[in-house]
């Protein structure tokens, strides 16, 4: 397969991102990834970049979306795999609540919904 003709390659680029514009919007995380990865395998040889240009995606997110669309991922009411996503900040620094207790405890008087500030 040979490169894609830079006027066709640009014209890819407007055409999704038309229709990524249009919908994005409406989509969370998964759903995004799963069309930007659609829109790739419609468009064959040279569809990541193309996907990736016309959306801001990373390539890696649109090459994700294309695995799981060829897998035959499902919306099934995750966003994200379990453990997936940022740890929680108490789960990187346990003593995080009490230390926040520390700095905040002299900025308040008897009620700890009156601040001093």
């Amino acid at each position: 397969m040979g490169r894609i003709n830079p006027e066709r390659r640009e014209r890819l680029v407007n055409d999704v991102k038309e229709r990524y514009d249009r919908i994005s919007g409406t989509m969370n995380e998964l759903s995004k990834r799963l069309w930007a990865g659609n829109e790739c395998l419609s468009i064959g040889h040279g569809g990541i970049g193309i996907v990736s240009k016309a959306t801001g995606m990373a390539r890696n997110t649109v090459v994700n979306g294309r695995n799981e669309v060829k897998a035959g991922k499902k919306l099934d009411g995750r966003i994200r795999d379990r453990g997936a996503g940022r740890k929680r900040s108490i789960e990187i620094n346990p003593g995080l609540p009490e230390r926040l207790q520390e700095i905040v405890a002299p900025f308040t008087r008897g009620d700890p919904m009156s601040s001093l500030l």
